[in-house]
């Protein structure tokens, strides 16, 4: 998880002042997880707005499109679109870039999908629908599917890091007892992967990360669908995945409103597992020098058990 740092939030609060022309009257960091740092900001002019700022140079190159997507899927009363400011929708800070959106009032659902209540697994199938169906609007050149992994280039630097006993303690042990687990899911993967590639699957819009923290519902009750990084053009199981396990989810109501006909659960056990193998072997890498707080290692070691869990 990230922490405040002083100095970055200093230069996030000159950029604002730059670029909107109003003095900041109060911020308040918001930890929100690993990738960025986000702050609710007041304006002195009573403007509120939520700011995020990254300096990883994988979700930078693709801000400016991820943001161009949400504007052209404003309509949407589920999405909250950028603010743009001389027809940009980013700015530079430093070594990183903040982009801006309003501040909405609600609350994050810190539950499992698996506990969603039906109103709001019902609500998320038409979301879901509405985005799925909604490629001939998108002028974004946008990533696709093209079922490629590099989990064992990934998981041998794990290893070498682990024989340099450069690995957390815990974390090596963890991984001892479990790379056969671990190697067995990543060649499963593979195979899977590579008889894809030759169905050419249609591909849809996609969120891909449709959780609960992702998930704000509004002082009006109303759902608002954020942090739209990870948007690709796949096929649908890689969102349906996420409420697939949800005993409230009907896979008859989807197909009814999408007109997908075809659901493939081989599918959506390949973005099940590429979802696991993402957990695991991102949070060994977290892992890899124990620089981290106790309790954000604690974290990593619990996320990686409980995906384990899933194909023990």
């Amino acid at each position: 998880m990230k922490y405040n740092d002083a100095a970055i939030e200093k230069n996030v609060l000159n950029v604002l002042k730059h670029t909107f022309g109003s003095d900041v009257g109060t911020s308040t960091f918001i930890p929100v997880g690993e990738e960025s740092y986000a702050f609710s900001i007041v304006l002195n002019n009573g403007s509120k707005y939520f700011i995020k700022y990254c300096d990883k140079q994988k979700i930078i190159k693709s801000i400016d499109k991820v943001n161009a997507l949400l504007l052209q899927l404003k309509e949407f009363d589920f999405v909250i679109p950028p603010i743009e400011v001389n027809r940009k929708t980013s700015f530079e800070v430093g070594n990183g870039k903040i982009y801006v959106y309003p501040f909405v009032e609600g609350s994050s659902i810190r539950m499992g999908n698996e506990k969603f209540d039906k109103q709001l697994v019902d609500t998320l199938t038409g979301i879901l629908v509405s985005i799925h169906s909604a490629n001939p609007k998108i002028l974004v050149d946008l990533p696709q599917e093209e079922f490629e992994n590099n989990y064992d280039q990934r998981l041998e630097q794990i290893l070498v890091a682990k024989n340099s006993n450069n690995l957390y303690h815990k974390a090596t042990l963890l991984l001892e007892n479990n790379e056969k687990i671990i190697r067995s899911m990543i060649e499963k993967q593979n195979q899977v992967a590579n008889a894809y590639k030759q169905k050419s699957p249609d591909l849809v819009l996609t969120h891909g990360d449709v959780t609960g923290l992702n998930i704000i519902v509004t002082k009006e009750g109303h759902i608002k669908l954020v942090d739209w990084d990870g948007s690709m053009l796949t096929p649908p199981e890689r969102d349906l995945n996420f409420l697939f396990d949800n005993p409230n989810f009907s896979l008859d109501k989807y197909i009814q409103l999408s007109g997908h006909k075809h659901f493939d659960l081989q599918m959506k056990e390949y973005y099940g597992r590429q979802w696991a193998l993402d957990s695991i072997v991102e949070n060994f890498e977290n892992l890899l020098n124990g620089s981290k707080s106790k309790a954000d290692n604690s974290e990593y070691l619990e996320e990686i058990e409980e995906y384990l869990s899933f194909y023990k």
